[in-house]
């Protein structure tokens, strides 16, 4: 006979799904997860992540570049409504795209170079059942997006001083997906299209006095950022084990930044990846108690560009992660953690490799608190 697991194991792995997301592909910051929406009751969660980064590199004169990308935190909010039995709705704030690079003087080549871009997007989903088994899910997304980029350093030639601020914008795009639920044995799986989101967004360039400068140019950014796709699924393998996991895959050669009169002088966009992007997550789950759930994840993430740029200098990530999750009555408290070794890289400018960045890594921590209504 099929054993029925616990309801509220949706809600774990999905707890340990996100946690274990907290630095992705490119300028990814989550894996944009909508497990939200399969609560099975009302129901608020509100979340905060802290990251503890250590990346540094040794430039191509031997001097070391101290610690280039700051710790940071960022937070996610939802809310999911039962309406009917068969209509569900859920909202969810995240901060889906963000990075922060800061070169101190210490490295001749690369001083002075920094990258900031923040972002927070909201998306609104309605979910209807057309039975026990299927359902579809779809709704709009509205992300604001900034960023402020100063290239410094030998590394950057003539350009060094160049700077380029991108106002705050607003974007708009969509989700939708669709899943299939076998209950009594806690099996799920759910795929979700997340559109690309169009920006043509106020700049301002100011160039050096190397290309005539200083002067301010203001104009018009266009890019996108990129459209993905996730494959969420989790089943029962035994009593009170729950298997989970992953499989993303991101856009990522289709973006490129060309701020109008860097491109022009440079014939290259100021950002950009070559390859898509792969994210693979695969986690158990164990229920120790009927209040007490325990799990852990490993993760792996394709290379992105071994010869990146000096403003991204990462490639990729191995993680392992452990997390809990405690329920009492409405109340869910989730804590998790994870560990990334990120893959080395060696950035390039002119064609010409800059430095090298070896055994890098983070740390993060993730409590999430929710209430069921």
């Amino acid at each position: 006979m099929k054993k029925r697991l616990p309801k509220h194991w949706l809600g774990a792995a999905a707890s340990m799904l996100a946690s274990n997301m907290a630095f992705a592909g490119a300028l990814e910051q989550s894996n944009q997860g909508i497990q939200l929406l399969f609560e099975d009751s009302n129901y608020a969660e509100l979340g905060w992540a802290k990251v503890w980064v250590d990346v540094e590199g040794t430039d191509l004169l031997g001097v070391n570049t101290g610690d280039v990308a700051p710790s940071y935190g960022m937070g996610t909010l939802g809310v999911k409504l039962q309406l009917t039995p068969d209509w569900s709705a859920a909202l969810l704030v995240d901060q889906p795209f963000g990075i922060t690079v800061n070169y101190s003087q210490a490295s001749p080549l690369y001083a002075g170079t920094a990258a900031r871009v923040d972002s927070t997007a909201t998306t609104a989903l309605l979910r209807y059942k057309f039975n026990p088994h299927w359902s579809l899910y779809a709704g709009p997304k509205v992300q604001w997006l900034n960023a402020d980029v100063t290239l410094g350093g030998l590394a950057a030639d003539v350009f060094s001083g160049y700077q380029l601020k991108i106002d705050r914008e607003t974007g708009l795009g969509y989700a939708a997906g669709a899943s299939y639920e076998l209950p009594e044995i806690a099996l799920r799986i759910a795929l979700t299209y997340h559109a690309e989101i169009s920006y043509a967004s106020a700049t301002t360039e100011r160039l050096p006095e190397a290309l005539g400068g200083p002067v301010t140019i203001q104009n018009d950014a266009h890019f996108k950022t990129p459209q993905s796709v996730n494959l969420d699924f989790q089943t029962g393998i035994a009593e009170n084990t729950l298997l989970f996991g992953l499989v993303r895959w991101v856009d990522w050669s289709a973006f490129e930044l060309s701020p109008s009169t860097f491109s022009e002088l440079t014939g290259e966009p100021l950002a950009g990846y070559p390859n898509d992007i792969s994210t693979y997550m695969l986690g158990v789950a164990y229920q120790l108690t009927t209040e007490l759930t325990l799990a852990s994840t490993l993760a792996f993430e394709d290379e992105r560009n071994r010869y990146g740029s000096a403003l991204g200098p990462v490639n990729g990530f191995t993680s392992f992660g452990l997390g809990s999750v405690y329920n009492s009555g409405p109340v869910r408290l989730s804590l998790s953690a994870g560990y990334y070794q990120l893959r080395d890289t060696d950035p390039v400018s002119a064609d010409t490799v800059t430095g090298q960045f070896r055994d890098n890594s983070l740390t993060a921590v993730e409590l999430k608190m929710g209430y069921k209504f």
